[in-house]
């Protein structure tokens, strides 16, 4: 065979081989994922490609507050409950009123003068406050009291005493308070005896008209009590068979509230 067609067959059976011999390309790796991005504060937790913006207060407000405590200004369980003023408040006061007509004027040997005024004494009085409006700014005040007043000698004596039941309304918006009411003269009297036993009278009941204006201080670490003290004006007339004798007095009352 001819050295050239020799050359040609061997160069075939190298271009037929080569296919074999050549190394198989591997599979192709996956492409590293990205790493997956982390939600910006204020974003909801959802799938990364379905992100929704929450606004930050409504966010804060889901969580709720930290477990083992109550919001603030509420106890565990619901929220604080509204403070109520006292609807009865005990009231204990003591006076004095004077009174602007005389029923009697005696005259001591030593030349003191002395008298007992319509309406006139010492004045203690128990009753309770009651009914509180506008928080407790306006409260209805009822008190029965019993005033006396005398005069002693040797001699003889008197005396002049009477019950009085008093209704008041008090409006009271901080550290004073004002009030105006009616006043009920019960089983006004006097009394005499000696020298002076022609001084006794009764007298019916009578309705008076009463104002009031107090100082208050309240008692430090109590939430009812109060202590009040200020003037007071009464406008009133007594009755007996003998006439009618005017009654009205002005005064000073110092009371206690629990």
């Amino acid at each position: 065979m001819p050295s050239s067609l020799r050359s040609l067959v061997a160069l075939t059976a190298l271009l037929v081989a080569a296919p074999r011999a050549r190394a198989q390309p591997r599979a192709p790796e996956p492409p590293p994922q990205a790493e997956q991005a982390r939600p910006e504060p204020g974003l909801a937790a959802a799938p990364p490609d379905e992100w929704e913006r929450v606004p930050a207060p409504q966010a804060a407000a889901a969580e709720g507050p930290p477990a083992g405590f109550a919001a603030a200004g509420a106890p565990e369980g619901g929220p604080a409950p509204a403070p109520h003023a006292p609807v009865v408040r005990l009231v204990v006061q003591v006076g004095f009123d004077y009174g602007f007509e005389e029923l009697l004027e005696v005259e001591y040997t030593n030349r003191r003068d002395d008298a007992i005024r319509a309406n006139g004494g010492v004045v203690y009085a128990l009753g309770a406050t009651f009914l509180p409006l506008s928080g407790g700014r306006l409260y209805t005040q009822a008190t029965l009291g019993f005033k006396y007043d005398s005069i002693d000698a040797d001699n003889g004596s008197a005396s002049f005493w009477v019950f009085p039941l008093e209704v008041i309304e008090f409006f009271q918006p901080g550290a004073f308070r004002v009030g105006a009411g009616l006043s009920l003269a019960l089983g006004a009297r006097t009394r005499g005896d000696g020298v002076l036993e022609g001084f006794d009278a009764d007298y019916d009941a009578a309705v008076g008209l009463v104002a009031a204006a107090d100082y208050v201080w309240r008692f430090r670490g109590a939430a009812r009590g109060q202590l009040t003290v200020g003037p007071r004006l009464l406008l009133q007339e007594l009755e007996t068979r003998g006439g009618s004798t005017s009654a009205s007095a002005a005064g000073v009352m110092l009371g206690f509230t629990f």
